[in-house]
């Protein structure tokens, strides 16, 4: 039973030599135990698609091929990229924009949908941020100009011109990229 399902997928792309075949190569009169494709376009489509050589031969001949030949670097980069997903298509994952795109198709008779729809997410602070926050004495809910007047405020007591303390340059670094951290976020 499994010999005739295996036969099944190997008809008309056998993947030995049929009998009394000689090796394709000038002049060698070996027999072809080994087969290797013509051109890339031309892969996996049956025996008359195939060159058949002896072992030496077919080692020369695959050294040689080269699969990306005449394609360009953008054609080539696109081939690779492709072969990623097995040439089959492909979709970004957690495409937000088409979820939310349903939900309003959605019958939803109760509101539920509604409901999550018009409550903003609150923001949530990284660890990192929370420790900034603690570094320039800052509590949630301040604003671009608290976060300015702390930063301003610490720098002055901080700077290494001023504060001939060793700790101080040390210091005066970590409450820079604290401000420059918060800066770059949304404020909670």
């Amino acid at each position: 039973m499994f010999e005739k399902i295996s036969q099944w997928f190997d008809r008309g792309n056998p993947q030995t030599s049929p009998d009394g075949k000689q090796c394709d190569h000038f002049e060698c009169t070996l027999p072809a135990e080994h087969r290797a494709p013509r051109s890339r376009d031309q892969l996996e489509r049956g025996q008359q698609d195939w060159l058949w050589f002896c072992l030496d031969h077919v080692r020369d001949y695959n050294a040689k091929w080269n699969y990306y030949q005449g394609m360009s670097e953008a054609q080539q980069l696109e081939e690779r990229l492709s072969d990623v997903v097995w040439q089959r298509p492909s979709w970004p994952l957690g495409n937000q924009g088409q979820t939310k795109k349903l939900t309003a198709e959605f019958d939803d008779p109760l509101g539920i949908f509604e409901k999550s729809a018009r409550c903003p997410q609150p923001h949530r602070l990284s660890n990192q941020q929370y420790q900034d926050m603690d570094l320039l004495g800052m509590s949630e809910g301040f604003s671009a100009d608290d976060l300015t007047k702390a930063y301003r405020a610490l720098a002055k007591q901080y700077h290494p011109d001023t504060n001939k303390s060793p700790d101080a340059l040390e210091k005066f670094r970590a409450i820079k990229d604290a401000y420059e951290r918060l800066k770059a976020h949304p404020f909670p």
